[in-house]
């Protein structure tokens, strides 16, 4: 179902709009609860409650703050580590402006909040942090030729969208004509969050 639902998500881009019209609250419902608790059904819980991730993690999904975002998503966290969306390391899929495709990414938090405004971190800070990243997971970055460093996510709308591409590390992009398999998402999402919690790890 997750598969399907991302589909769905993609095709309601092409109807993207800033209110809150038919389309944009169907697509509300998907990013902020129905994928959300499909992956918690899945295994994106905590050791201690049975999941397959190695720290204790949340999911959550957003789709603006008052007017609709252009590039919703939906993140892979510990909240420890990152308690909002404006700080640390999380996994992300984010959905391309032009419903496309969606891009599972390991990124560093890449605005800040100013009231319910969202503003970019200074560029040189996010390219720090990336490079080290980067040096940190070496050996990972190679062991698939799928990962990418260079993501687009055609969202010329969007006040963010720039600032989200320059804080991936590395991203998987799933077009939704090839949309993988919930298996093969979900093998992917296990990888990336794995990254994640080596980074995690390497901050201690």
């Amino acid at each position: 179902m997750i598969r399907e639902h991302f589909i769905e998500i993609l095709a309601l881009q092409h109807r993207w709009s800033d209110q809150a019209t038919a389309a944009m609250q169907r697509r509300g419902v998907l990013i902020r609860d129905v994928v959300p608790e499909l992956f918690r059904r899945n295994g994106a819980l905590s050791v201690a409650q049975g999941g397959w991730s190695p720290f204790p993690m949340d999911v959550q999904g957003k789709d603006g703050i008052g007017r609709k975002s252009q590039v919703p998503w939906v993140r892979f966290f510990s909240p420890s580590e990152s308690n909002s969306a404006t700080d640390g390391w999380y996994a992300v899929y984010l959905f391309t402006g032009d419903g496309a495709s969606v891009v599972l990414a390991l990124m560093h938090a890449s605005t800040h909040a100013n009231g319910d405004a969202l503003i970019p971190r200074d560029a040189r800070a996010i390219r720090e942090a990336v490079d080290w990243a980067r040096g940190e997971l070496g050996e990972w970055m190679q062991h698939d030729e799928r990962l990418l460093t260079d993501i687009a996510l055609r969202a010329p709308k969007s006040k963010v969208s720039a600032a989200y591409e320059r804080s991936i590390v590395a991203a998987y992009e799933y077009r939704v004509e090839a949309m993988p398999t919930t298996e093969e998402l979900l093998g992917d999402l296990r990888d990336v969050v794995g990254a994640l919690a080596f980074l995690y790890f390497a901050r201690s």
